[in-house]
Parts: structure tokens; sequence; C-alpha cells
């Protein structure tokens, strides 16, 4: 009955307001009275003309106090579904391994796997100047080379069991106020590596899929509308420690990119300063190559220059040539191997350096001397494009024991190890609306077949093919 009373009273209310309309004597004041005027205040001129008694006030106006919440709810849950930018993506792998027989004699049969990656990311706008990302990808296998990978192999888990997927990416990206043309800006989290070109296979410092921990500041400047000059900077945590320090990064890159007519050149360089490598780092990058001598005091200090050049002599045909060249400038010589007598396990061990001491259990099976093996060099070449006809490239990849740190190099073209050369074929062609065929043809051996250097010939000499199929969302 009162709801019926309070719908009259609104009734009455707008045939009121209207009748305003039409009183000429009444006009003015109505307009004034009613321009600009809340819900709220409607209800109370409501109230006062008598229209509606003080209950039906009351409830009008705990209902439009309940109907604004839900208004606000609404609004806020829009504005957190805007800017959203979800992509990822799937990768169907098939890989063969062929080896030949490495200096010891040692073979393995030829291996065949079914593989998969799913990448899942996004990133959600904060502020203007403030975005958050996440990406979730498949995951490697830990204590190989394969764990910077995002593939999961088909039957690696046990009758059909679940197969793991991990953060791949968490970060803030702050894009500061820019200061005479100067743009920069800041990353932290587990970031996307700010250190990697698209030009060209950048595989000689980092495998593709390592993303750091950390934060980064990028730098970016425009000389002109065809020249960018460009750095990077970063601290990084390679391994959090309770009780000691932990090893880290320290990193800066710079560069620049310039057209000339129609070639585009660029040029850059970059030192990483590795700091506290403690005795789990140094036998990590043991693992995959490196040497004790590849350190001086915990510390090492590479750095690499890259260039390239590209141009388009048809549309369709566009053609790059790129170029690296890395250097460990802490590296030495003089190094000794240890084997452990039981398990046969290597126990890398700098056996000529002052207190240098036998680990328990190992078994001194040959000293060997090396020299400093702290080079490493790549060069290569692309031609077309996927999206018109089909890319082609090659690469050539010469990675000395010592030149990089070892656990961080690509995994692909050779294996992930250090003290290995070898070439690569590959190519690309798109096939259909975000989707893509992929192959690879890699061909790896040993640098130097030396005794401490047995870890990284062990079945070193073999080829790979990869074909994929992609499919981008």
């Amino acid at each position: 009955m009162r709801t019926k009373q309070m719908k009259k009273g609104l009734a009455a209310a707008v045939l009121a307001v209207g009748l305003t309309a039409v009183a000429p004597a009444s006009t003015a004041v109505a307009d004034d009275a009613l321009d600009g005027a809340t819900v709220e205040q409607i209800i109370e001129i409501l109230h006062e003309k008598g229209l509606i008694d003080g209950e039906q006030q009351e409830r009008l106006l705990m209902k439009n106090a309940a109907e604004a919440d839900q208004r606000s709810e609404i609004d806020v849950a829009a504005g957190f579904l805007d800017d959203w930018d979800l992509y990822g993506d799937f990768r169907l792998r098939h890989e063969v391994f062929t080896y030949r027989h490495d200096t010891n004699g040692n073979t393995e049969d030829n291996r065949y796997r079914w593989r998969y990656r799913v990448r899942l990311g996004f990133e959600k706008k904060l502020l203007d100047s403030v975005d958050f990302g996440m990406r979730f990808a498949t995951g490697g296998t830990p204590s190989s080379s394969e764990d910077r990978s995002t593939n999961q192999t088909l039957g690696r888990q046990d009758d059909f069991d679940y197969d793991s997927v991990r953060i791949d990416r968490a970060y803030v990206r702050w894009a500061l106020p820019e200061t005479h043309g100067l743009q920069t800006t800041f990353i932290a989290g587990k970031i996307p590596n700010p250190f990697m070109w698209k030009n060209g296979k950048d595989a000689l410092i980092w495998d593709g899929d390592i993303q750091p921990e950390g934060g980064a500041l990028m730098f970016t400047y425009p000389v002109d509308e065809r020249s960018e000059l460009f750095a990077n900077t970063g601290y990084f945590i390679v391994d959090e420690n309770s009780n000691r320090a932990d090893p880290k990064l320290f990193a800066l890159q710079v560069g620049g990119t310039t057209e000339v007519g129609p070639l585009e050149l660029g040029l850059r360089g970059s030192m990483y300063w590795w700091r506290s490598l403690d005795s789990d780092f140094v036998f990590r990058s043991e693992e995959f190559g490196n040497l004790p001598t590849a350190y001086t005091n915990g510390k090492s200090r590479i750095g690499d220059v890259t260039a390239f050049a590209r141009f388009e002599p048809h549309e369709d045909w566009p053609v790059g040539i790129f170029g690296r060249y890395a250097k460990n400038f802490t590296a030495d010589d003089g190094y000794c191997t240890l084997f452990d007598d039981a398990s046969g396990d290597a126990l890398p061990t700098d056996c000529t350096g002052p207190g240098a001491m036998v680990p328990m259990g190992g078994v001194n099976v040959g000293e060997g001397t090396v020299d400093e093996e702290d080079m490493a060099w790549g060069i290569g070449a692309e031609v077309g494009s996927s999206k018109k006809w089909l890319k082609l490239g090659f690469g050539y990849f010469y990675i000395e024991a010592n030149a990089i740190m070892s656990q961080f190099g690509d995994s692909d073209i050779l294996d992930g190890f250090t003290n290995r050369q070898g070439w690569v074929i590959y190519g690309s062609r798109r096939i259909a609306k975000n989707t893509e065929f992929k192959f690879a043809y890699y061909k790896a051996t040993y640098i130097d077949n030396d005794m401490p250097l047995a870890r990284s010939v062990f079945l070193s000499k073999r080829s790979r093919l990869q074909t994929d199929l992609v499919f981008k969302f």
C-alpha cells in the first residue's frame, strides 16, 4: 500500500514539475530550483511541497543510496575490465637428434620426441604511465639445459601425469616523464630481457626464454626521424642466499640505429659484471662447459659487441646480416679435472691454484692446462619475410669454454654448452592468420678436446632438426 502511495507521490512530483514549465509566474523559480539538482535535492523539494511525507522521503533516500552504491560497483568493475591486453601462443614441435662418435668414442641412438609450449600473458594499465604484466608458461626440465626452455616433452611425466605451468614473467613497468625527447622506462620484477635484439639470432649471451629477476632502466632518444640512440642498465639477483652474499648481475648496454637511404644499420655494446658467484653458481656453470678459470675471486666481467645491417632490394625480400663478438675479461688459464670415484660425476676444481683442495671422494684422473678460452662470436644472414613468401636464415656460432656464463646461453644451437661450435639453417612461413610453420636444422661439435673439457665434449657431435607449428592469439 505504501509502495503505491510512493509511486503516486513520485508521479505527482513529476506532474508538478511539468506544470511549473507552463506556469509563467513560476517558470524561472522552477528552473533555478531544478537546474543541476541531485536526486536527493529533488526528493527534498517534493517533501517541502508536501507531495511526499517524511516516511516516503526517508524510503526514497535509502533506495537512491542503495542504487548509487550499485552503480558505483558497476563503474568500478567496468573500469577494472578496461585496458587489458591479453596475448599468448601454442607451439607444437617435432624434434630429431642424430649423433656421431665424439673424440672418446661416445655416441647415442637417434632420438625423436614431440614437444609443446604454451604461453599466456596479459598487461593491465594501472595508470596512464604504469602497466602491470604477467605471463604463464609451461616448464622445462630441472638441472638440464632444457630448464632454460618453456617446452614440455610429451611423455615426460609417467602415466599421463600433470605437466607443470610456471610464472614466466611478473613485472611493473613505469614510463617516466619525457625530458627533452629522452624517453625513460623503469621495469622491475621477473622481466622481459632488456638486453636482447630482434635483429638476427641474438643467441650468444642469452637464451631467449630467460627472464631475469630484478630491475632495469631503459632509455631511448630519437636523434631525428631516421636515427635513435638507446641505453639499458639493470641489477639482477641470480640466487638469494640467507647467510652469504647473493650472486648478482650488473649490466649496461648502449647502442643506436640509423637509416641511410634504403639501408638500416645498428650497433650496440654490452658489459656484464657478475658478482658474488658462490660455489653453487660456479658448479651450475661448470655443468655446461665453463671452467673454474672463468672467474676471479667469485667475479666475472663479460662484454659483447653486436652489429646488423638490413636493406630491401624488393619489398617482399628484405635482406639482413648480423655479427656478434663476446669476451670474458676475467678468464685465466690453468685447470685440472677431478671425477668422483664412485659415481663418475665430474668434480670441477682448480687444482693448481693457491689453497686448492681435492674434494672428498674425488680422484684425479688427469691434469690438463688450457688457455683462457675467453672468446665467442657469431655471424649470420636472413632473407625474406614469413608474412609474404618465406623467411630463411643462416648462422654460425663459436663459443669457447669460458666466453659466457654457460647456464644462460642458447639451449638449441649448441645444446646450452660452451666449448662448442656449429651452424644453423632456419626458416618460417605464415600458412594462415596467426599461424606459422617453422623449421631449424642445427649441426654442432666441440672446439677443444683436452681432458679438462671432457664434460662439454661428451655427445657434442650431433645434428638436430626442429619442425614447429605456432598458433598465436
